[in-house]
């Protein structure tokens, strides 16, 4: 067995619900999905320093054949999406060994 049809034998592992992973919508479509918010340095400046621009970042990793199942093709850099009811951006987009990742932002005006 080759490295590559190990680790697409061992995808069930990574998206195991009771330990790694969460059923989530995206795209109007319910997956096994790895995801983390977080903020970068820029963002996290902005919206603690300023009462301006305020930004969601998040990482989100799936297994590609549960999304095609659905959709026609995988998320472009650029493009609008949703996620738990929300819409992002696409900012970055990779796909290797079965898995999609993707970064996603959204930005808003903060009150205040």
């Amino acid at each position: 067995m080759s490295f590559r049809e190990a680790m697409l034998a061992d995808l069930d592992a990574f998206l195991n619900v009771d330990e790694f992973a969460t059923i989530r919508e995206f795209c109007g479509v319910l997956l096994k999905v790895s995801y983390q918010f977080y903020r970068d340095a820029m963002s996290g400046r902005v919206a603690d320093d300023y009462m301006g621009l305020h930004g969601d970042h998040v990482r989100l990793t799936f297994r590609v054949s549960d999304f095609l199942r659905k959709k026609s093709e995988l998320p472009r850099e650029k493009e609008r999406v949703t996620f738990r009811g929300k819409s992002y951006t696409v900012d970055h987009s990779e796909s290797e060994f079965g898995m999609c990742r993707l970064e996603l932002s959204r930005y808003r005006g903060r009150k205040g």
